[in-house]
């Protein structure tokens, strides 16, 4: 009876893994193309201005969510649904605040502000998805979502109206989280503001913020010193670099509450064997993709359009970055998931420090390809901590000499 279990537990994941995969996969792919088709319909300085801004927006974003997304996750095997309703008011109201306070700062912002809010209720409702192993629900409205922007993005733009670039967005996702709110209608519940949750999610926040302004300090740093144009072609070869670590995403998003239960449940040598396969694996096949992508550069670089010519740098970079992040694995998410926020946030705020420290001295100097190699030392030294924390955490040796 227990081993027709097991089973029947190893299918559901295998099949929860190929269906994040496949929906991850798509929705990056959209993701990808979004701001190619924006740069061709609205030229390479407004699409590079909306990029900016969407940028600064995401990074509110996460402050918005107060880490309350992560800590639910590490909660479900806990309480299940019963933090949901609380801390979904607690991101809205936060949410508000945030993109007022902004908009106070940069009157640009205000029509930026219920893009926003929609971001942060989306990425929300992906949490409590992907703690009832429906994350191939969550991606086919993400998706239907991601289509209706390059829809509209079009229409749009026959139509000359001002701010195209944020209607469609703003439109793609409250189509978006209409469908995902509909679908998970059943698991909120009355409000419950927990005070456990909150301690143990703010670190988190911390953490995800860093870690999320790690990604895109780079272009904030570029608008400063350089212009829009530059931000558009730096943010599209970096999402093109990101592309070998489609599968460690999929992992991460499979089994982020099942990590957390191991922990809890002690079952170190499952957890153990779980990392260790998964790593070696990861590194194969982001070794493989990079190989292909780099190799292939000469044709699909200037498909891209001329402005990207002589910037194969800024990928190679970036892409050595995530292949090194794919060959340890979802270091990071096991720490958190194992209940230990706080070693997130310290290596989360290093990484960041060591980033901004080398942008300051090399994206002057080398620009783009500066930035990229910034983004790279710091993929390297970040995965390497989080290594040597999970190495000691599981008592265990990935590589031969450490």
């Amino acid at each position: 009876m227990l081993g027709r279990i097991r089973e029947r537990i190893k299918f559901r994941s295998s099949k929860l893994l190929v269906a994040s995969f496949m929906g991850n996969g798509v929705e990056k792919l959209l993701m990808l193309i979004t701001p190619i088709i924006a740069l061709k319909l609205f030229g390479v300085t407004m699409s590079g201005e909306f990029t900016y801004y969407l940028t600064v927006i995401i990074l509110i974003s996460v402050f918005s969510r107060l880490g309350l997304d992560s800590g639910l996750l590490h909660f479900a095997s806990l309480v299940k649904n019963k933090y949901y309703s609380g801390a979904f008011l607690l991101v809205i109201v936060a949410s508000l605040i945030m993109g007022g306070a902004f908009s106070i700062i940069n009157f640009k912002f205000i029509a930026y502000v219920v893009l926003l809010l929609l971001i942060v209720i989306q990425q929300m409702l992906f949490s409590i998805f992907k703690v009832n192993d429906k994350v191939d629900k969550y991606y086919s409205s993400s998706i239907s979502g991601q289509i209706i922007i390059i829809v509209l993005l079009y229409v749009f733009s026959k139509m000359d109206i001002k701010f195209a670039m944020i209607f469609a967005y703003t439109l793609g996702y409250f189509v978006s989280n209409i469908l995902l709110l509909f679908s998970s209608r059943n698991e909120f519940d009355k409000i419950f503001v927990s005070r456990e949750l909150l301690l143990y999610s703010l670190p988190l926040m911390i953490s995800s913020g860093v870690t999320l302004l790690l990604s895109k300090i780079d272009i904030i740093m570029i608008n400063g010193i350089y212009s829009f144009s530059s931000v558009s072609i730096y943010n599209i070869l970096g999402l093109i670099s990101t592309i070998p670590v489609f599968f460690l995403t999929a992992f991460n998003i499979v089994f982020a509450v099942k990590i957390s239960a191991m922990y809890h449940e002690k079952k170190t040598e499952e957890l153990k064997k779980l990392y260790r396969i998964s790593a070696i694996s990861f590194t194969l096949i982001s070794l493989l993709v990079f190989s292909i992508l780099t190799l292939s550069i000469g044709f699909w670089l200037p498909l891209l359009g001329p402005e990207f010519i002589g910037y194969e740098s800024v990928f190679i970079y970036k892409g050595i970055g995530s292949v090194v992040s794919s060959s340890v694995g979802g270091v990071w998410l096991i720490v958190s998931m194992c209940g230990k926020p706080k070693w997130n946030m310290i290596g989360s705020i290093i990484s960041l420090m060591i980033n901004v420290s080398l942008n300051l001295v090399l994206i002057p100097r080398l620009g783009l390809t500066g930035a990229a190699i910034s983004s790279m030392v710091t993929m390297v030294v970040g995965n390497f901590l989080g290594y040597i924390l999970v190495q000691r955490m599981l008592r265990i040796k990935l590589f031969i000499v450490f």
